[in-house]
């Protein structure tokens, strides 16, 4: 996600990568199909002059920006499975969102992007906060750029930009706050919930790398308990927003933007694990990803509703707590009847499922 909203943290995962050659072109109006892929240009081309320069492409989450039409076709596969993720887990088309194959987006250039009728917009390719040079091949940023999308998208189309602070979405959490980025990672959601909404729409194979992780840290005596602490998951912020390193990194990069050292706007950032405080992280805050995603896991595997996350969000932006939602639903929907026997299930699930019984 940008910088301004949110920092990214090291991924330690394998992504998933896409070929595709690009064949003849077909000029149909002011729509060009490029063996398969349609370019937008004339009038169907939305109004974004600062970026007059990149080919326009449909994608399934909007638009995709880029100068290469070579490379056009894997972005706009990823986007197209990104789009169908988030439709099939949360039962509603995204609202559309622009892509740009760049490492930073202007400000000028994001305002003229939400005139244009985008809700939400992200660069593509990671940058480093030192150099502002590109660290991560195209290729590889697929999926992570998958997960950062899936972010904005869950902000923009569930959440809602405006909507409350939810606390933690657990018992004791205070519902009726003004929502502030301080007190959370993203948006207004709960910090797991946000963070399981990007996994729910990012490649298949990034979530290997968390999964291994987990069944690691489960043999571990002195790992286990940390990755079992399911309720310390539900009450607890991101790890970033803990970590004086990282946010130090954050200030630093915000200082440069303001020296114009590096260019301000929206990018993507890949801290090193140093510039992240990787060192300084609880065993809990370093197995937070793994967490989310084996916790997502048992949920889609155990309720019968493949969008339960939308039901869980629209809960909890209403107000209930994860307890109240499982109380009045969760029988219907196949899961346990309240956050304790919830915590249970899953422990029992996890430890069967990643062969530590």
């Amino acid at each position: 996600m940008p910088d301004s909203r949110r920092p990214v943290l090291p991924i330690a995962a394998v992504f998933a990568t896409f070929t595709l050659v690009v064949g003849g072109s077909a000029v149909l109006a002011d729509r060009i199909d490029r063996g398969g892929f349609i370019e937008l240009t004339g009038d169907d081309r939305p109004a974004i002059p600062s970026l007059a320069e990149y080919l326009c492409f449909e994608a399934g989450v909007g638009v995709l920006y880029t100068k290469s039409a070579e490379h056009a076709g894997a972005l706009v596969l990823a986007l197209d499975q990104a789009g169908e993720k988030f439709e099939q887990r949360f039962g509603t088309r995204p609202k559309p969102a622009a892509v740009v194959d760049a490492s930073v987006i202007p400000s000028a250039t994001g305002s003229e992007i939400r005139a244009a009728g985008f809700d939400s917009f992200i660069p593509l390719s990671y940058s480093s906060p030192a150099t502002g040079g590109l660290v991560m091949p195209r290729d590889r940023a697929l999926s992570a750029m998958m997960h950062e999308l899936g972010h904005e998208m869950f902000v923009s189309t569930i959440w809602g930009r405006e909507a409350r602070d939810a606390g933690a979405g657990s018992e004791g959490a205070e519902v009726d706050r003004p929502r502030t980025r301080r007190m959370h990672y993203g948006g207004g959601a709960p910090d797991w919930l946000d963070e399981i909404a990007a996994m729910l729409v990012q490649g298949d194979d990034a979530a290997d790398g968390h999964r291994d992780n987990f069944a690691r840290a489960i043999q571990d005596p002195e790992r286990r308990d940390a990755a079992l602490d399911l309720p310390r998951l539900f009450i607890s912020p991101h790890p970033v927003m803990n970590n004086e390193r990282l946010q130090r990194s954050i200030e630093e990069i915000r200082e440069k933007i303001a020296r114009g050292e590096i260019e301000g706007g929206s990018r993507m950032i890949m801290l090193s694990p140093e510039e992240a405080g990787a060192a300084e992280r609880s065993p809990f805050e370093a197995l937070y990803y793994p967490i989310c995603l084996v916790f997502m896991d048992y949920m889609l595997e155990t309720a019968n509703d493949p969008a339960v996350f939308r039901r869980i969000a629209d809960a909890l932006n209403a107000g209930a707590t994860l307890d109240e939602f499982l109380r009045e639903h969760g029988g219907a929907l196949g899961l346990p009847a309240d956050e304790a026997a919830l915590v249970d299930a899953w422990r029992d699930w996890a430890l069967v499922q990643h062969d530590a019984t």
